[in-house]
């Protein structure tokens, strides 16, 4: 009877023990999801005082995820937009000033164009 006993304790100080440690690592692979779940990044509606190569101006809207106007600037150098003014897409020069949607820019050229364009 005391083996029984004894066995009886062991087997269930094991149960026990295997639950804690299930218990552990559930919690343990909890956290690893937590940290390693990212939010996608919010899109942002920017607008842009940007100059064509060869002349022309014009403000184009934008929708991004890119958290600054630097790397706004970068994305947009080069890419080929089409206007209302012409037929042909025109690529982008230069980006003068980039600002959110809801706010004004500082530049005076920039705010008449702004005024003027369609929405």
């Amino acid at each position: 009877m005391k083996n029984f006993n004894l066995l009886l304790s062991i087997v269930f100080l094991m149960i026990i023990l295997t639950l804690t440690s299930f218990d552990v690592k559930a919690n343990a692979s909890a956290s690893k999801k937590k940290a390693t779940t990212t939010e996608k990044p919010m899109a942002v509606e920017m607008k842009c005082h940007v100059e064509f190569l060869g002349g022309g101006e014009s403000i184009h809207f934008i929708n991004t995820t890119r958290s600054s106007s630097n790397q706004l600037k970068q994305m947009l150098i080069g890419a080929k937009i089409s206007t209302s003014m012409e037929k042909a897409a025109q690529e982008i020069y230069k980006i003068k000033e980039c600002t959110k949607l809801e706010k004004d820019f500082r530049a005076e050229k920039a705010k008449l164009l702004d005024e003027d364009t369609v929405r």
